[in-house]
């Protein structure tokens, strides 16, 4: 009988819903995603504005789908503070770590958080992805494109090609995840997951 119930105990573990399986925002997997890309550079930044819900989160991974990322350093993703509607603000409140280059190949690449960032309940930010001067890589896109959706509740996508000066709509969903880093927060206190 005790097996049975460790059995029992084991299998409820192993399909209990974790929320780092729900990103906080993302339109993973894609789907037809070889010919539509944003391309990326110093210029041209492409970013993403979110609410968080009730809870606040802490910041884990975040997963991009880029092709021609070949150099190190050539990707920059933050996260910044709600400017307006269309637009980012300049503060940045948190950088993710790059990992290594892949190549001219299409893949998903993981960026870590830089630090420990606590996502404050019902408040907006942005997702900013740009590169540097002398590079460039693209940032994939599902067609038709796939609306970004999870634990937050998604804004609206804004492009620049003049470096940040002027934010415009952008139609073009490029294919990302932002994940938990294993942490809910309500009221104040950590839930463990």
């Amino acid at each position: 009988m005790r097996n049975h119930c460790l059995l029992l105990v084991l299998a409820a573990w192993a399909v209990a819903p974790d929320a780092r399986a729900t990103p906080i925002l993302g339109n993973m997997p894609p789907d037809n995603d070889a010919t539509q890309t944003a391309a990326i550079n110093d210029q041209r930044q492409k970013a993403y504005r979110f609410t968080i819900g009730p809870d606040s989160l802490v910041a884990g991974d975040l997963i991009l789908r880029l092709r021609n990322y070949d150099a190190p350093g050539e990707a920059i993703a933050e996260l910044r503070d709600a400017n307006t509607d269309t637009a980012p603000g300049s503060t940045v409140l948190l950088t993710f770590v790059a990992p290594p280059p892949g190549g001219g190949g299409i893949d998903n690449y993981t960026f870590v958080p830089q630090d420990t960032f606590v996502l404050q309940a019902s408040t907006t930010y942005w997702i900013v992805v740009l590169g540097v001067a002398d590079g460039a890589f693209d940032w994939m896109a599902s067609n038709p494109g796939i609306a970004p959706a999870g634990l937050a509740t998604y804004g609206s996508s804004s492009f620049t090609s003049n470096g940040g000066s002027d934010w415009g709509s952008s139609t073009l969903l490029t294919t990302f995840a932002f994940f938990v880093d294993g942490s809910i927060f309500s009221d104040g206190f950590e839930s463990p997951l």
